[in-house]
């Protein structure tokens, strides 16, 4: 992976992990900066060469030394290294430290509330946060042509943090304080945008995401949603349309995700010729609605393909009123394990409609769109059996990785740590991701970096529930090193109120098992000391009634190692 180091503004190649990047997300314009113009020392011509020096002193400002730019740090001369990039962006965007997403055509005027960019407390601020969004003319963000990009999508959804900037490079709000703005503009919910993982959504409702985005090339509609579908294949442009059904074709091999076949065939033009039509000609056939589809659980019939075609469970049944295409066989309605959404009718079955020839189904246009025909799904009659058909033509495997959190503590980069709690990491995420940079923190003893995770990024229950966790583990263990000393401070003093502390402190000492060996009594005390004198009295006082149930040899050293503290 090539970088760009924002003091020399020079291209260096990593092997393995990277170091911490900032990374770029924009539209590509005039005369941007290619590889081969920084090589050769032509880069400082190109007009575009801002965009290096801005991204530069933006990662800089975070202290971070490098940044990534696709326009410059992929050699594109070369196809073997284009399809190696192409297969990796998705990844090189997860593992960013923060993402610029530069507007270039949003203008300097639009400028959000200031109490839009943060994370609401209440219903009552965000009804407040929106009500100032309208008030500030979203449609001027939403319009930017940033949205309309089939690359940005990944762009958007891949990193932990993604901050907005406007034509001039200021910055207008993040991932997270503009959700509301991006879910009306491009359908993907406010669950996914705060970091619920992705794949957890049906392959129709990604490939929705998709749906009116464009691409220069026709192949890219395909290969920009790679990531998306964890999926990795050669890239093969003048292929056309395709590489849309190559890729189908390999989330079929690794997924049995029935919502795949959930698009939209209206059109006759959209039908893929020859073992094909089962499938899309291109994400705009999930267009309609399909954004609300989800998959149940009634069919776990793995879908393969192989030269004859498609093989499949579904539910068949009658044709339903409406449809007739008698000039293509006798017509059946097809029940998915899918539902959709439909605003009028609430949650629907998908139903395809197919003709068979041969023994070969293939998809029928219906004559109306998901949202007309959903009024018709009463009417049909609801097949109990699955049929194994072929029609005309999974576990996902993902390797463990650092989370951004996770990297930015094992570096001990805690301004950048700060920087990027503040930037914002999703609701969801953020405690997924705060936990294992966290425990990393505690293990290394990274004191700082742990304080700063407790104190902004972990929240009420959450903050309380993990550090009670994570005493609990260090009274079990009792590790000798005296680093743990410390730890313990912090996890009391940053992550329990005061008000908790007593109560969680006792239940703690109660809930001990074991021998109280000397690491053990020493973690005790580490306890004792970061508790004030008040509570350490309480819970002194607390010990020697005859409330406690436990050992007396065990309560005879607790109130002891107590009683020291106490200085008695």
């Amino acid at each position: 992976m090539r970088l760009i180091n924002t003091a020399t503004h020079a291209l260096e190649y990593f092997e393995g992990d990277p170091p911490l990047y900032v990374i770029l997300s924009h539209r590509w314009g005039k005369e941007e900066v290619l590889f081969q113009d920084i090589q050769n020392g032509t880069a400082k011509t190109k007009s575009a060469y801002s965009k290096i020096e801005r991204t530069c002193a933006l990662a800089a400002q975070l202290g971070i030394d490098y940044a990534w730019i696709d326009t410059c740090c992929i050699d594109k001369s070369s196809s073997a290294e284009l399809s190696e990039s192409i297969n990796s962006m998705y990844r090189w965007y997860e593992e960013s430290t923060i993402c610029y997403a530069y507007l270039d055509d949003l203008p300097t005027t639009w400028i959000p509330s200031g109490n839009m960019l943060k994370d609401y407390e209440t219903s009552d601020q965000w009804l407040l946060g929106q009500q100032a969004i309208r008030l500030n003319g979203r449609d001027t963000f939403q319009r930017c042509k940033w949205f309309t990009r089939g690359w940005t999508l990944q762009e958007l959804l891949a990193p932990s943090a993604v901050v907005f900037l406007n034509s001039n490079w200021e910055e207008v709000g993040t991932k997270l304080s503009l959700w509301w703005l991006i879910t009306e503009r491009t359908g993907i919910s406010g669950a996914v945008l705060h970091g619920k993982d992705i794949h957890s959504t049906s392959v129709a409702q990604r490939m929705s995401w998709a749906a009116d985005r464009e691409t220069t090339r026709v192949e890219d509609k395909a290969y920009c949603l790679l990531g998306l579908f964890g999926i990795s294949m050669p890239l093969l442009y003048g292929e056309r349309e395709n590489a849309f059904l190559r890729l189908q074709q390999e989330i079929i091999r690794v997924s049995s995700d029935y919502s795949i076949f959930a698009w939209d065939l209206s059109n006759l033009n959209d039908v893929i010729v020859g073992h094909g039509n089962m499938l899309a000609a291109g994400p705009h056939c999930f267009r309609f609605g399909s954004w609300s589809v989800k998959c149940s659980e009634e069919s776990t019939a793995a879908i393969t393909t192989n030269s004859e075609g498609i093989h499949l469970a579904l539910r068949l049944g009658e044709p339903g009123p409406g449809w007739s295409h008698d000039w293509l066989g006798p017509v059946c309605d097809a029940w998915l394990p899918c539902t959709h959404y439909d605003k009028e009718h609430g949650w629907r079955p998908v139903v395809l409609f197919l003709s068979t020839v041969g023994g070969l189904y293939k998809r029928v246009p219906s004559l109306f769109p998901p949202r007309i025909q959903s009024a018709y799904i009463d009417k049909l009659t609801k097949p109990i059996q699955f049929t194994n058909i072929r029609a005309s033509q999974s576990n996902q495997i993902s390797s463990k990785r650092q989370s951004v959190l996770q990297m930015v503590t094992r570096d001990d980069q805690v301004p950048v740590l700060e920087s990027l709690l503040d930037k914002g990491i999703g609701k969801i995420a953020r405690k997924r991701d705060c936990e294992s940079a966290m425990e990393h923190a505690i293990l290394s003893g990274q004191h700082r970096a742990l304080q700063v995770l407790l104190e902004h990024g972990l929240k009420g229950e959450n903050r309380t529930d993990v550090s009670k966790s994570y005493l609990s583990t260090l009274l079990e263990l009792g590790p000798r090193d005296t680093m743990f000393r410390e730890t313990t401070r912090i996890l009391i003093q940053n992550g329990l109120s005061p008000g908790e502390r007593e109560s969680l402190v006792i239940s703690l000492l109660l809930g001990m098992r074991g021998e109280l060996n000397a690491s053990r009594r020493t973690i005790v005390m580490s306890i004792a000391v970061a508790l004030d004198v008040e509570a350490r009295r309480n819970i002194h006082g607390y010990m020697q009634s005859g409330k406690v149930d436990i050992d007396p040899e065990r309560k005879r050293i607790i109130t002891s190692i107590l009683h020291f503290s106490l200085g008695f």
